[in-house]
């Protein structure tokens, strides 16, 4: 959370909410910050969060698919397998 609050601009906030992602307890929590994470990745602009966009789709995935969310799981899953990273919802 240090890393979160003192993040300075979208690509920082993206690694930071990759990580505090990681450190939650309730899927309901981990489906949020990696849901930042995408966005913050997003809103980059430019090709220094190329590289973090399959495990953000895999986590995305699985949190989707943590919470019994099979299409949307399904849907990430296919966009990190577009990106060479291939994994089926379990």
């Amino acid at each position: 959370m240090q890393a979160w609050e003192a993040s300075r601009d979208d690509y920082e906030a993206c690694v930071a909410a990759h990580y505090v992602a990681r450190r939650q307890e309730r899927p309901e929590d981990t489906l949020h910050w990696n849901r930042e994470a995408l966005a913050r990745a997003e809103a980059v602009g430019d090709d220094r969060v190329r590289s973090f966009y399959p495990s953000l789709y895999l986590n995305m995935g699985h949190s989707h698919e943590l919470l019994g969310n099979r299409a949307e799981a399904s849907r990430y899953y296919e966009l990190a397998a577009e990106l060479g990273v291939v994994h089926q919802v379990e």
